[in-house]
């Protein structure tokens, strides 16, 4: 008997999503692997949390796969997922578009089509990271100098997230009535087609509502985290500012202003953006960089010197960046003020100390966080900022 249930949510060049669990083994984490031409194989382990997973285990069985180099279009065609269980492998479901989904049928109109001759002469700046990490105060820095439009706050690019979902989810319960065979109007239209056109909408949108090339885009969340490399595909020129912050002083600092969530809420949400970078960072081409926010306030000449060189400012806006990290950020970011804290600050009860180690504690490891007041392992220069 198989016991093994997952999906595959999402498929494209640069990126694979999806969740396996072993109803047999609520608790074990199982590893994907992805057989691309029947040949290279990339795996990835099922262990990350995900809301809607709710009714699985513990919540804790998604995946997501990046690759460092986007697939071409016939391994698009022949890749294939297992599940790994120590009772065997199994396939789990996947939509593959097949190359007859149109050319047997009627030539699609073009739906949506991206704004390339725009999108490539647009250089925009995504600011990632944890809520609570800086990430509102490095915006309005970049928004001081003049150069860069741009929202408060974005939330609107990650719909791509849940709208591939629901697409996946879609062709997948329509079955047979969505393959070639069938003289249906849905196998005419194939599910890449759909996604395609749902990126390339939102990419559109997304130019008109920034009035100049150069804007700034801010959503602190692990969806567009993960989107990363989809949204490099989309602006070719984007660059990353991944803000990273101690899970204590983040903790901390949203139990102070997100007051009515519960502290599990909290870990996980801070956890799963710190994974969900190192998944992401290596994949984006020298246009990223990590910048912890402590830092931000020790050496903020050093910072903005280095922002400047990375996003190519000129000495005008640079000297604006500059000002705006040395008054405005220490405001914008409760507590820097403060001494170190440790992890007794928090005063965890013994419950949850044992789920912060146990959620937090291999992201504290990843990054060379301490639970003291030394709060890095590292030397603190090589910590602060981080090119990929």
């Amino acid at each position: 008997m198989n016991n093994i249930k997952g999906f595959v949510d999402c498929i494209d060049r640069f990126q694979i999503r999806g969740w396996a669990w072993d109803s047999s083994n609520r608790d074990a984490r199982l590893v994907v692997e992805a057989v691309i031409s029947n040949s290279k194989v990339v795996s990835a382990v099922a262990s990350l949390y995900r809301s809607d997973l709710a009714s699985i285990g513990d919540s804790c069985h998604a995946f997501i796969m990046n690759f460092q180099s986007p697939l071409e279009e016939h391994e698009l065609l022949n890749t294939k997922l297992y599940a790994v269980s120590s009772t065997g492998r199994y396939e789990l479901p996947l939509y593959v578009m097949e190359k007859s989904d149109v050319a047997s049928k009627k030539v699609l109109p073009l739906a949506a089509t991206l704004n390339e001759h725009r999108t490539i002469h647009h250089t925009p700046i995504f600011i990632l990271g944890a809520a609570r990490s800086g990430t509102s105060a490095v915006a309005r820095a970049l928004l001081d100098t003049n150069e860069y439009v741009g929202f408060e706050e974005g939330h609107l690019i990650e719909i791509l997230a849940p709208l591939f979902v629901a697409v996946n989810d879609f062709y997948r319960l329509k079955g047979d009535d969505a393959t070639p065979e069938r003289n249906t109007m849905l196998s005419c239209v194939p599910q890449k087609y759909i996604q395609s056109a749902i990126k390339n909408l939102i990419g559109n949108l997304t130019l008109e509502l920034n009035c100049k090339p150069k804007w700034i885009e801010k959503t602190p969340n692990s969806n567009m985290i993960h989107l990363a490399p989809i949204i490099k595909s989309i602006w070719p020129k984007a660059k990353f500012i991944f803000l990273k912050r101690r899970a204590i002083e983040n903790l901390a600092s949203r139990r102070r202003k997100f007051k009515d969530v519960k502290i599990l809420q909290h870990f996980e949400e801070w956890a799963e953006c710190m994974r969900a970078w190192t998944l992401t960072r290596h994949q984006l081409g020298g246009a990223a960089i990590e910048v912890e926010q402590l830092y931000i306030k020790r050496d903020p000449l050093r910072v903005s010197a280095v922002l400047s060189q990375f996003l190519q400012l000129e000495a005008v806006p640079a000297q604006l960046l500059t000002q705006s990290l040395q008054t405005e950020f220490p405001q914008r970011t409760s507590g820097l003020d403060q001494p170190l804290s440790t992890i007794d600050d928090l005063r965890l009860n013994f419950d949850e100390r044992k789920m912060f180690d146990v959620i937090c504690g291999a992201m504290m490891s990843e990054f060379h966080y301490t639970y003291d007041e030394t709060y890095t392992t590292s030397d603190f220069s090589e910590l602060g900022i981080v090119h990929f």
